[in-house]
């Protein structure tokens, strides 16, 4: 099954580009979703949480957290300026 194995990389390279937009902070979910070639927000995120174990929102949430750590930042509260409405 070729095909199925082609798709499935597919999807993984889609993915791995959605979560390097998503640290950026630049774009919206919907922004990004659309961005790496699903036309759904809501199937986007669906596939996202499948793949990932999370949502494309706690993701970026999650990767931000991190960064204030590994940075020595007390506060490590999301800036919430990153976040751009659709």
């Amino acid at each position: 099954n070729a095909r199925k194995h082609s798709g499935a990389r597919r999807v993984r390279v889609r993915i791995d580009h959605a979560r390097y937009l998503l640290r950026t902070g630049r774009y919206s979910v919907g922004e990004v979703g659309f961005m790496v070639g699903f036309n759904d927000h809501s199937y986007f995120g669906r596939i996202f949480k499948k793949r990932i174990g999370m949502t494309p929102i706690e993701y970026r949430g999650n990767w931000i957290l991190a960064e204030g750590e590994k940075k020595g930042n007390t506060d490590v509260s999301p800036d919430y300026s990153l976040f751009r409405a659709i």
